[in-house]
């Protein structure tokens, strides 16, 4: 789903992190401060805070969940 050509272009509109709770303490407590107990996650940070994203659904309703 996320190798679909729309839901790549929409999210190169976002800057993108990457982060392993496993590499250290400081990315750690960013994971659990987002609220998540597993990975692969996504999360959208915007001014409404962080908002996860759920990926395990079709393209369309991914693309639903960003904002416009």
């Amino acid at each position: 789903m996320l190798e679909t050509y729309e839901v790549r272009s929409r999210l190169n509109e976002f800057i993108k992190v990457r982060i392993n709770p496993e590499h250290g303490d400081a990315e750690k407590q960013l994971f659990q401060a987002a609220g998540s107990g597993g990975y692969p996650s996504l999360f959208l940070r915007g001014a409404g805070g962080i908002m996860r994203l759920h990926s395990g659904s079709s393209p369309e309703q991914f693309l639903a969940q960003l904002p416009k």
